[in-house]
């Protein structure tokens, strides 16, 4: 439960936006917009949790873990919004950051589309998307893919027997959330490479 709950999707993409920035090659060129952009991804995924928590203490969602539909709705809308909010409020001359917003925003999109119809795993699938990233953008981010990418599938394997072992899934929408997030990243990354 606890790594389920530390590897909330929605925790998942500030913990692996700052990691990735602190990699990438522009990083002490621009530290000052570079410290402005963790403050305020540091900022808007507090506030998101908090909204997390808000619309639980309100009732519109059943738990934190947003395992139901509507939870994830309510949920995938609210960390959309902020991503949005973080979109207009970041520094221009970032444009790796940039593309990890718009990244996360289309796969926002794409699983709250699957939530309508199936439920997947979104650990995975935002676990997916880190594993997609690493592979496709090694030198881009100036990172050691192996070491970062087995890192990463580590992770994503420890994840999916949690989620399994806490039968929040089955199996299948464990593989399908994965692969579909690892999808995702490499189709973004064909076509703005």
């Amino acid at each position: 439960k606890i790594v389920s709950v530390c590897f909330h999707p929605l925790i998942v993409f500030s913990l692996l936006y700052i990691g990735l920035l602190q990699q990438t090659r522009s990083y002490w060129q621009i530290q000052n917009n570079t410290l402005y952009a963790n403050t305020l991804t540091i900022t808007l995924a507090i506030i998101s949790i908090g909204v997390i928590f808000i619309l639980y203490k309100l009732k519109l969602i059943s738990t934190i873990t947003l395992e139901n539909r509507k939870d994830r709705i309510w949920g995938f809308s609210c960390f959309m919004i902020m991503l949005i909010l973080l979109l207009f409020l970041f520094p221009k001359n970032l444009p790796t950051h940039i593309i990890l917003i718009i990244n996360l925003l289309w796969a926002l999109e794409t699983i709250l589309l699957i939530t309508l119809f199936w439920k997947i795993s979104a650990h995975l699938f935002f676990w997916g998307i880190a594993v997609g990233f690493c592979y496709n953008h090694p030198s881009f981010l100036n990172i050691n893919p192996l070491l970062f990418f087995p890192l990463c599938l580590f992770l994503a394997g420890i994840i999916a027997t949690a989620r399994l072992q806490l039968n929040s899934h089955k199996p299948l929408q464990v593989y399908v959330g994965f692969i579909l997030g690892f999808c995702h990243t490499c189709l973004l990354s064909y076509l703005l490479f």
